[in-house]
């Protein structure tokens, strides 16, 4: 994952023209706790202002994990995709039904309307030979952390979980989101987010350490200890746990 992190041109006519692509320029704390990680990195890639993220990030997680999992439980027959809808998965085949139903029937679009259609951004099945595959886990995706770039994963959380028919999948979060302030306002939540695993949890570690502020320390030590938040490559072996 590391080959997708890269310094981002800025106005040239700025003090600095470059800034981490995972950082908020805006935000100082953000920046500076970035940049110490693409340093140790040593990261030299430059990537022009306005290139997005999210569709490679989400393609390398879904890659690592292919590879990652079979290795590690071949016994497995696993299914990894992105932007699969979770109605073709058992849990899950029901939703299909009631869409049709929903597509029909003006009242019932009034009352759900389509909160349920999950399409997540990686999801792991395993095949069965008597049923549909069992979802076994989904991933959401976030490079990096805005208000407007979270909102919707406790509410995904909530559907995988109301609207489940089995057992309910891992639902974790993957990113590289510098700031602790904002990796808490999803790792903290109250059970819709089964853990938040970080790309590069040991140099922002060390990032917040030398440049975070307090504050920023003290919400990195608390997802840290309550095990809210881990390091990316614990996810593959504690998905094969279960």
């Amino acid at each position: 994952m590391n080959k997708l992190l890269a310094w981002r041109g800025l106005d040239p006519r700025a003090a600095k023209p470059y800034a981490p692509n995972v950082a908020d320029s805006d935000n100082r704390p953000s920046t500076s706790i970035a940049e110490d990680v693409l340093l140790e990195l040593q990261i030299a890639n430059v990537v022009p202002r306005g290139t997005t993220m999210g569709t490679p990030f989400e393609t390398a997680i879904r890659d690592d994990l292919r590879t990652q999992l079979p290795r590690l439980d071949p016994g497995r027959p696993w299914v990894i995709e992105n932007s699969q809808s979770v109605a073709l998965f058992e849990q899950y085949r029901h939703l299909d039904v009631l869409d049709v139903a929903v597509k029909r029937d003006i009242t019932l679009r009034t009352e759900f309307g389509r909160e349920y259609r999950v399409v997540p951004d990686v999801v792991i099945g395993v095949r069965s030979k008597s049923s549909d595959s069992l979802l076994h886990a989904v991933i959401s995706c976030k490079w990096s952390m805005r208000s407007d770039r979270v909102q919707n994963v406790r509410p995904e959380g909530a559907t995988l979980m109301r609207h489940r028919r089995g057992r309910a999948p891992h639902f974790v979060v993957v990113t590289c989101e510098p700031l602790p302030s904002r990796i808490s306002a999803i790792a903290m939540t109250t059970g819709e987010v089964d853990r938040v695993y970080h790309v590069t949890f040991e140099e922002t570690d060390a990032a917040v350490a030398q440049n975070g502020s307090p504050h920023q320390q003290d919400t990195w030590d608390e997802m840290v200890s309550q095990g809210r938040l881990r390091d990316y490559n614990s996810l593959a072996a504690t998905l094969t746990l279960t």
